[in-house]
């Protein structure tokens, strides 16, 4: 016994082709649309502030969500959100704002002193900030560039 199955021509299929090129393409935006984050450390403010990274040949990438940013000149200020503090204002800083941060990224010049380094991973430890990550130049990137 055979079925015969009979189409209205009146009966439209669904296309699904359309549909199928617009989830594509909406997936393709999102993968590349959340590789492509901001650096943190971007050159304007690499010339702004005047910074030299020390270099190192071995070290590793982390990335860090929202962080407090911090540059240490070579002559030994510091810069937050593009503002100057020294010593006891950055403190007074730390005081405002250190409960509400969690995570610090020191940009040192590879001239500062050493104890503007060490005063500031102390103000910050000493405010409950337990993280603390230091950007340096990976020399073989640099060596890639020149």
């Amino acid at each position: 016994m055979r079925r015969i199955i009979n189409f209205d021509e009146d009966e439209e299929l669904l296309n699904l082709i359309p549909l199928i090129d617009c989830l594509f393409i909406l997936i393709i935006f999102l993968v590349t649309a959340l590789t492509f984050k901001e650096q943190m450390f971007k050159p304007d403010e690499k010339k702004m502030y005047g910074i030299e990274l020390p270099e190192s040949k071995k070290n590793e990438t982390i990335k860090v969500d929202d962080p407090l940013v911090v540059y240490v000149k070579s002559n030994g200020d510091y810069y937050i959100e593009e503002k100057k503090y020294d010593a006891d204002s950055i403190d007074a800083f730390f005081m405002l704002k250190g409960k509400t941060e969690d995570k610090v990224v020191v940009y040192g010049d590879k001239k500062c002193p050493y104890e503007k380094i060490v005063y500031l991973t102390d103000l910050a430890r000493s405010y409950g900030i337990n993280y603390i990550a230091f950007y340096v130049m990976n020399k073989a990137v640099q060596e890639a560039q020149n």
